[in-house]
Protein backbone atom coordinates (compact mmCIF):
# COMPACT_ATOMS: atom_id res chain seq x y z
CA UNK A 1 0.00 0.00 0.00
CA UNK A 2 1.38 3.31 -1.07
CA UNK A 3 1.57 6.07 1.50
CA UNK A 4 1.48 9.73 0.51
CA UNK A 5 4.79 11.54 0.85
CA UNK A 6 5.37 13.28 4.11
CA UNK A 7 6.51 16.93 4.14
CA UNK A 8 8.12 18.65 7.07
CA UNK A 9 5.62 20.58 9.09
CA UNK A 10 5.70 24.32 8.48
CA UNK A 11 6.40 26.34 11.53
CA UNK A 12 3.30 28.08 12.76
CA UNK A 13 5.38 30.94 14.12
CA UNK A 14 6.95 33.13 11.42
CA UNK A 15 10.44 34.39 11.99
CA UNK A 16 10.66 37.63 13.85
CA UNK A 17 11.00 40.58 11.53
CA UNK A 18 14.10 42.73 11.61
CA UNK A 19 13.73 45.81 13.76
CA UNK A 20 13.65 48.88 11.52
CA UNK A 21 16.46 51.37 12.01
CA UNK A 22 15.52 54.54 13.86
CA UNK A 23 14.49 57.70 12.05
CA UNK A 24 17.68 59.56 11.08
CA UNK A 25 18.48 62.40 13.46
CA UNK A 26 19.75 65.49 11.57
CA UNK A 27 21.93 66.35 14.56
CA UNK A 28 23.98 63.16 14.16
CA UNK A 29 24.33 63.24 10.37
CA UNK A 30 27.80 64.02 9.07
CA UNK A 31 29.01 66.54 8.03
CA UNK A 32 27.51 68.38 10.96
CA UNK A 33 25.50 71.58 10.72
CA UNK A 34 28.44 73.65 11.91
CA UNK A 35 29.83 73.49 8.37
CA UNK A 36 27.03 75.83 7.35
CA UNK A 37 28.47 78.39 9.77
CA UNK A 38 32.00 77.74 8.54
CA UNK A 39 30.99 78.26 4.92
CA UNK A 40 28.95 81.34 5.71
CA UNK A 41 31.82 82.94 7.66
CA UNK A 42 34.34 82.76 4.79
CA UNK A 43 33.04 85.90 3.06
CA UNK A 44 32.91 88.07 6.24
CA UNK A 45 36.39 86.84 7.22
CA UNK A 46 37.83 87.73 3.80
CA UNK A 47 36.09 91.11 3.90
CA UNK A 48 37.49 91.83 7.38
CA UNK A 49 40.99 90.80 6.27
CA UNK A 50 40.79 93.10 3.23
CA UNK A 51 39.61 96.04 5.34
CA UNK A 52 42.46 95.52 7.81
CA UNK A 53 45.07 95.37 5.04
CA UNK A 54 43.69 98.43 3.28
CA UNK A 55 43.66 100.27 6.60
CA UNK A 56 47.32 99.42 7.14
CA UNK A 57 48.16 100.96 3.77
CA UNK A 58 47.52 104.34 5.35
CA UNK A 59 50.71 103.88 7.41
CA UNK A 60 52.77 101.38 5.41
CA UNK A 61 53.74 100.98 1.77
CA UNK A 62 52.00 97.72 0.88
CA UNK A 63 53.34 95.98 -2.27
CA UNK A 64 51.13 95.45 -5.28
CA UNK A 65 50.95 91.70 -4.82
CA UNK A 66 49.53 92.08 -1.29
CA UNK A 67 46.63 94.14 -2.59
CA UNK A 68 46.11 91.66 -5.42
CA UNK A 69 45.99 88.77 -2.95
CA UNK A 70 43.39 90.63 -0.88
CA UNK A 71 41.21 91.13 -3.95
CA UNK A 72 41.63 87.50 -5.01
CA UNK A 73 40.72 86.25 -1.53
CA UNK A 74 37.68 88.51 -1.41
CA UNK A 75 36.43 87.36 -4.82
CA UNK A 76 37.13 83.68 -4.15
CA UNK A 77 35.40 83.79 -0.78
CA UNK A 78 32.02 84.06 -2.55
CA UNK A 79 32.21 80.77 -4.52
CA UNK A 80 34.06 79.14 -1.62
CA UNK A 81 31.21 79.98 0.76
CA UNK A 82 28.64 78.72 -1.71
CA UNK A 83 30.72 75.59 -2.33
CA UNK A 84 30.98 74.67 1.34
CA UNK A 85 27.28 75.30 1.98
CA UNK A 86 26.09 73.47 -1.16
CA UNK A 87 28.44 70.52 -0.61
CA UNK A 88 27.38 70.20 3.02
CA UNK A 89 23.71 70.31 2.07
CA UNK A 90 24.12 67.78 -0.76
CA UNK A 91 26.03 65.25 1.35
CA UNK A 92 23.70 65.60 4.35
CA UNK A 93 20.57 65.34 2.19
CA UNK A 94 21.94 62.27 0.42
CA UNK A 95 22.75 60.48 3.67
CA UNK A 96 19.41 61.34 5.29
CA UNK A 97 17.57 60.18 2.17
CA UNK A 98 19.43 56.86 2.11
CA UNK A 99 18.79 56.30 5.82
CA UNK A 100 15.07 56.94 5.38
CA UNK A 101 14.94 54.69 2.31
CA UNK A 102 16.59 51.86 4.26
CA UNK A 103 14.15 52.35 7.13
CA UNK A 104 11.17 52.23 4.72
CA UNK A 105 12.58 49.11 3.03
CA UNK A 106 12.83 47.25 6.32
CA UNK A 107 9.35 48.33 7.45
CA UNK A 108 7.67 47.44 4.15
CA UNK A 109 9.55 44.17 3.57
CA UNK A 110 7.30 41.00 3.79
CA UNK A 111 7.79 39.06 7.02
CA UNK A 112 6.95 35.42 7.82
CA UNK A 113 5.78 32.75 5.38
CA UNK A 114 3.27 33.46 2.64
CA UNK A 115 -0.02 31.57 2.56
CA UNK A 116 0.00 28.44 0.33
CA UNK A 117 -2.79 29.94 -1.74
CA UNK A 118 -1.21 33.43 -1.95
CA UNK A 119 0.43 34.53 -5.17
CA UNK A 120 4.20 34.55 -5.24
CA UNK A 121 5.69 37.61 -3.58
CA UNK A 122 8.71 37.77 -5.86
CA UNK A 123 12.36 37.77 -4.96
CA UNK A 124 13.31 39.22 -1.60
CA UNK A 125 14.51 42.80 -1.46
CA UNK A 126 18.30 42.72 -1.39
CA UNK A 127 19.79 43.87 1.86
CA UNK A 128 22.44 46.54 1.81
CA UNK A 129 25.74 44.76 2.43
CA UNK A 130 27.72 45.74 5.49
CA UNK A 131 30.82 47.23 3.86
CA UNK A 132 33.33 49.04 6.08
CA UNK A 133 33.85 52.70 5.26
CA UNK A 134 37.48 52.02 4.42
CA UNK A 135 36.39 49.69 1.58
CA UNK A 136 33.82 52.04 0.04
CA UNK A 137 34.67 53.26 -3.46
CA UNK A 138 35.86 55.77 -4.46
CA UNK A 139 38.39 55.95 -1.67
CA UNK A 140 38.46 58.88 0.74
CA UNK A 141 41.90 59.83 -0.54
CA UNK A 142 40.26 61.19 -3.68
CA UNK A 143 38.86 64.02 -1.57
CA UNK A 144 42.47 65.21 -1.18
CA UNK A 145 42.58 65.79 -4.93
CA UNK A 146 39.85 68.45 -4.87
CA UNK A 147 41.80 71.27 -3.10
CA UNK A 148 44.52 71.10 -5.76
CA UNK A 149 42.23 72.25 -8.59
CA UNK A 150 42.29 76.02 -7.77
CA UNK A 151 46.10 76.39 -7.41
CA UNK A 152 46.75 74.16 -10.43
CA UNK A 153 44.42 76.15 -12.69
CA UNK A 154 45.83 79.43 -11.35
CA UNK A 155 49.31 78.14 -12.21
CA UNK A 156 48.13 77.23 -15.70
CA UNK A 157 46.72 80.75 -16.11
CA UNK A 158 50.03 82.31 -15.01
CA UNK A 159 51.93 80.03 -17.40
CA UNK A 160 49.74 81.08 -20.32
CA UNK A 161 50.16 84.75 -19.36
CA UNK A 162 53.93 84.33 -19.32
CA UNK A 163 53.92 82.61 -22.71
CA UNK A 164 51.95 85.50 -24.24
CA UNK A 165 53.95 88.20 -22.42
CA UNK A 166 51.00 89.47 -20.36
CA UNK A 167 52.11 88.40 -16.86
CA UNK A 168 52.19 91.47 -14.61
CA UNK A 169 54.38 89.67 -12.06
CA UNK A 170 57.24 89.10 -14.51
CA UNK A 171 57.16 92.48 -16.27
CA UNK A 172 60.55 94.26 -16.06
CA UNK A 173 59.95 97.19 -18.42
CA UNK A 174 60.67 100.65 -17.02
CA UNK A 175 59.54 104.03 -18.38
CA UNK A 176 61.99 105.95 -20.52
CA UNK A 177 63.06 109.27 -18.88
CA UNK A 178 62.62 112.42 -20.97
CA UNK A 179 64.31 114.85 -18.58
CA UNK A 180 67.10 114.99 -16.04
CA UNK A 181 66.22 114.19 -12.45
CA UNK A 182 65.56 117.16 -10.19
CA UNK A 183 66.25 116.84 -6.46
CA UNK A 184 64.60 119.06 -3.88
CA UNK A 185 64.41 122.48 -5.54
CA UNK A 186 65.59 122.90 -9.13
CA UNK A 187 64.77 123.13 -12.82
CA UNK A 188 65.20 120.88 -15.83
CA UNK A 189 64.75 121.41 -19.55
CA UNK A 190 63.45 118.64 -21.79
CA UNK A 191 62.33 118.22 -25.37
CA UNK A 192 58.91 116.85 -26.30
CA UNK A 193 58.64 114.98 -29.61
CA UNK A 194 55.42 114.53 -31.52
CA UNK A 195 55.17 110.87 -30.45
CA UNK A 196 55.26 111.89 -26.76
CA UNK A 197 52.53 114.53 -26.86
CA UNK A 198 49.95 112.30 -25.16
CA UNK A 199 52.25 110.00 -23.21
CA UNK A 200 54.29 111.97 -20.65
CA UNK A 201 54.03 112.07 -16.89
CA UNK A 202 55.78 113.37 -13.78
CA UNK A 203 57.31 110.69 -11.53
CA UNK A 204 58.12 111.56 -7.92
CA UNK A 205 60.44 109.83 -5.46
CA UNK A 206 59.93 108.70 -2.74
CA UNK A 207 56.49 107.32 -3.41
CA UNK A 208 54.89 108.96 -0.38
CA UNK A 209 56.11 112.47 -1.27
CA UNK A 210 53.14 114.83 -1.12
CA UNK A 211 54.41 118.42 -0.76
CA UNK A 212 55.50 118.80 -4.36
CA UNK A 213 55.03 121.95 -6.45
CA UNK A 214 56.08 122.05 -10.10
CA UNK A 215 55.43 124.65 -12.78
CA UNK A 216 56.39 125.52 -16.34
CA UNK A 217 57.84 128.76 -17.59
CA UNK A 218 55.95 128.47 -20.85
CA UNK A 219 52.30 129.31 -21.27
CA UNK A 220 49.90 126.83 -19.66
CA UNK A 221 48.10 126.62 -22.99
CA UNK A 222 51.01 124.61 -24.41
CA UNK A 223 51.79 122.31 -21.47
CA UNK A 224 50.09 121.69 -18.16
CA UNK A 225 49.66 119.07 -15.47
CA UNK A 226 46.61 116.83 -15.47
CA UNK A 227 45.27 113.97 -13.40
CA UNK A 228 47.19 110.76 -13.96
CA UNK A 229 45.26 108.24 -16.13
CA UNK A 230 46.61 105.16 -14.35
CA UNK A 231 48.46 104.37 -11.17
CA UNK A 232 52.03 103.26 -11.76
CA UNK A 233 55.27 102.81 -9.81
CA UNK A 234 58.82 102.63 -11.10
CA UNK A 235 61.56 101.62 -8.67
CA UNK A 236 60.98 104.06 -5.76
CA UNK A 237 59.06 106.52 -7.94
CA UNK A 238 55.35 106.83 -8.51
CA UNK A 239 53.41 108.54 -11.27
CA UNK A 240 52.02 111.72 -9.74
CA UNK A 241 50.70 113.74 -12.70
CA UNK A 242 50.13 113.39 -16.39
CA UNK A 243 51.37 116.06 -18.80
CA UNK A 244 49.14 117.47 -21.49
CA UNK A 245 51.29 118.96 -24.25
CA UNK A 246 49.72 120.79 -27.17
CA UNK A 247 52.81 121.22 -29.33
CA UNK A 248 56.27 119.64 -29.63
CA UNK A 249 59.17 121.73 -28.42
CA UNK A 250 61.50 122.51 -25.55
CA UNK A 251 60.04 123.09 -22.09
CA UNK A 252 61.50 124.04 -18.73
CA UNK A 253 60.04 122.66 -15.51
CA UNK A 254 60.78 124.02 -12.04
CA UNK A 255 59.98 121.95 -8.94
CA UNK A 256 60.28 122.58 -5.23
CA UNK A 257 59.70 120.23 -2.36
CA UNK A 258 61.47 118.31 0.42
CA UNK A 259 65.22 117.92 0.05
CA UNK A 260 64.92 114.13 -0.13
CA UNK A 261 62.38 114.30 -2.96
CA UNK A 262 63.29 113.97 -6.64
CA UNK A 263 61.32 114.47 -9.86
CA UNK A 264 61.66 113.31 -13.44
CA UNK A 265 59.54 113.47 -16.60
CA UNK A 266 59.13 110.09 -18.32
CA UNK A 267 56.91 108.49 -20.94
CA UNK A 268 53.71 106.81 -19.72
CA UNK A 269 53.24 104.22 -22.46
CA UNK A 270 54.92 101.69 -20.19
CA UNK A 271 52.49 102.63 -17.40
CA UNK A 272 49.50 102.00 -19.68
CA UNK A 273 51.00 98.69 -20.83
CA UNK A 274 51.59 97.60 -17.24
CA UNK A 275 48.01 98.57 -16.41
CA UNK A 276 46.74 96.34 -19.23
CA UNK A 277 48.98 93.53 -18.01
CA UNK A 278 47.65 93.95 -14.49
CA UNK A 279 44.03 93.84 -15.65
CA UNK A 280 44.69 90.80 -17.84
CA UNK A 281 46.54 89.04 -15.02
CA UNK A 282 43.72 89.77 -12.59
CA UNK A 283 41.04 88.46 -14.95
CA UNK A 284 43.08 85.36 -15.75
CA UNK A 285 43.64 84.63 -12.06
CA UNK A 286 39.94 85.11 -11.36
CA UNK A 287 39.01 82.79 -14.23
CA UNK A 288 41.52 80.11 -13.19
CA UNK A 289 40.58 80.31 -9.52
CA UNK A 290 36.85 80.33 -10.31
CA UNK A 291 37.10 77.29 -12.54
CA UNK A 292 39.25 75.61 -9.91
CA UNK A 293 36.67 76.23 -7.19
CA UNK A 294 33.87 74.91 -9.41
CA UNK A 295 35.94 71.82 -10.25
CA UNK A 296 36.68 71.32 -6.55
CA UNK A 297 32.99 71.57 -5.61
CA UNK A 298 31.94 69.22 -8.41
CA UNK A 299 34.63 66.70 -7.41
CA UNK A 300 33.65 66.72 -3.74
CA UNK A 301 29.93 66.34 -4.52
CA UNK A 302 30.54 63.58 -7.07
CA UNK A 303 32.81 61.61 -4.75
CA UNK A 304 30.40 62.07 -1.83
CA UNK A 305 27.41 60.87 -3.84
CA UNK A 306 29.31 57.92 -5.33
CA UNK A 307 30.52 56.84 -1.90
CA UNK A 308 27.04 57.28 -0.44
CA UNK A 309 25.41 55.03 -3.04
CA UNK A 310 28.20 52.45 -3.22
CA UNK A 311 26.54 49.92 -0.89
CA UNK A 312 23.22 50.16 -2.73
CA UNK A 313 24.96 49.67 -6.07
CA UNK A 314 26.76 46.63 -4.71
CA UNK A 315 23.44 45.22 -3.42
CA UNK A 316 21.78 45.65 -6.82
CA UNK A 317 24.72 44.04 -8.58
CA UNK A 318 24.89 41.05 -6.21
Amino acid sequence: MNHPPEYPAMSETPPAPHAPPPEPDPKTVRPSRRWYWIGGSLLPAALLFTVVVLTLTEWYDVPFWVGLICIVLLVLSVPASLGVVITTYAVRANRISRARAERARVINAPHGYPSPMAPPVGPPVPRTPAIPSADVRPRRRWFLLAPFFPPVLVGVALLLLSLFGMNAFTSTETPGPRSDEVEGYGSTTFVVDSEDLDSLGLYVSPRDAEEVTCSFEESYTLIRFAERPVGHSWDDRRLMYSLEVSSPGEYTMTCQGPSEASYVVAETRTAHEDDRRGATTFLALMAGAGLGVLAMIATVITIGVRRGTYRERMARGA
